[in-house]
């Protein structure tokens, strides 16, 4: 590999580019690196340039497996050989999903202690034909290693990627949680978590069994699976830590006759995460089996905006309702986006008169307020349309 120093190469810029050794003192230079990095020099801080272009050696062969002693969540890291210019090593170990759209000169930005500090990892120093224990890795979790070798300019050579994955293994001790539901009510409960005293810590959260909106949201966030999501935002709010101790939860504006779950992940004296544990509960059934409708009144219209009041009536067990432009109401269209969008907070599941305020709306425009509901049998009711239109512009 060609040895492609940065900063040799300013000075054969300018040997290339005598006329600059006259510039003036605010004159700069930006180098711009294929990893993304900004590098700054004033032309008066350079005295010359060199290029290198011999040929140096600095493959890396390393290897990462399950350490021999059994111990659950350590590895043992093996340099191997290396090419006769290395004169320096650093590796990092993030998880593999948080470089997984990274190629390598994105990875080489890494290895800056700012980066990898945003990143959550450290930066490690190793030596060729040397092996090293890694301790408190996450059993079941899937890493990727990344090596960089550096010749003796200090000149990086090229990432290397090592995949591995931790074996699961045993937690220390019998760590047990357990989950009880009281005060059951159609909008929601209170969970009580009592863990055993193998259990160092948890997380937890609260959230409907079945979600696509968690699913879309841990895809667009790139969070690769659920243990990974609970460990993230299931942290104790005042701490931003695991939990200790019995902790109480008292849930409400959930939706009634819907299964919810406790998710939890505990925590062991070593440190190491379980596997995602669920504990189940049904909200209360809430309505009839007649058909459900919600009353919709407009109040208050302006050039901009407009205040809907819905009333559902004592066979809805929970509604959606929204306002949208007429030129653009599909009734086919939007009675599938009202029945089948997953809860969200532009679009949630109400079970009780509510009052809402839509603003934002075009000036002498006609809308429709729309509402749907169910019963206590979860069936859908006839849509309410209420139409009116903006205020005219002055």
């Amino acid at each position: 590999m060609k040895k492609q120093l940065l900063h040799i190469i300013l000075v054969g810029l300018l040997a290339l580019l005598p006329s600059l050794a006259l510039a003036q003192s605010n004159e700069r230079m930006l180098i711009y690196s294929k990893s993304g990095e900004i590098l700054p020099y004033r032309i008066e801080h350079i005295d010359s340039i060199k290029f290198l272009t011999d040929e140096v050696d600095l493959t890396l062969n390393p290897t990462v497996t399950p350490h021999a002693d059994g111990t659950t969540g350590k590895m043992k890291l093996k340099v191997g050989d290396v090419g006769g210019d290395v004169r320096s090593i650093k590796v990092i170990l993030p998880e593999s999903f948080m470089i997984a759209n990274m190629n390598d000169m994105q990875c080489l930005r890494l290895f800056t202690p700012e980066m990898a500090a945003s990143m959550g990892i450290q930066i490690f120093n190793v030596e060729g034909g040397k092996e090293y224990d890694l301790s408190g890795m996450q059993q079941g979790y899937d890493y990727t290693a990344l090596f960089l070798p550096y010749d003796e300019l200090g000149c990086p050579g090229n990432v290397k990627r090592v995949d591995f994955t931790v074996p699961k293994g045993q937690l220390a001790g019998n760590p047990k949680m357990e989950v009880t539901f009281s005060n059951v009510t159609p909008t929601g409960y209170t969970a009580t978590l009592k863990p055993n005293a193998d259990v160092a810590g948890y997380f937890f959260l609260n959230d409907l069994t079945d979600a696509t909106a968690r699913d879309q949201m841990m895809q667009m966030m790139h969070i690769p699976d659920l243990k990974h999501y609970i460990v993230l935002y299931g942290t104790d709010v005042e701490t931003r830590k695991a939990h200790e101790g019995e902790k109480t939860s008292e849930m409400t504006e959930f939706i009634p006759g819907t299964s919810y779950s406790v998710f939890v992940v505990l925590v062991d004296k070593d440190g190491q995460y379980s596997d995602v544990q669920e504990f189940k509960v049904t909200t209360a059934k809430k309505g009839t089996s007649e058909t459900a409708k919600v009353n919709v009144e407009i109040k208050e219209v302006s050039e901009s905006a407009v205040i809907v009041v819905n009333t559902p009536d004592e066979n809805t067990s929970s509604y959606r309702e929204i306002v949208i432009e007429k030129s653009t109401y599909n009734e086919a269209e939007m009675l599938k986006f009202l029945k089948e969008s997953p809860e969200s907070m532009s679009l949630p599941y109400r079970t009780e008169a509510y009052t809402s305020a839509w603003n934002d709306l075009k000036a002498g425009t006609a809308y429709y307020a729309l509402a749907i509901a169910k019963n206590g049998n979860n069936e859908w009711g006839p849509l309410t349309k209420v139409e009116f239109t903006t205020l005219a512009g002055k």
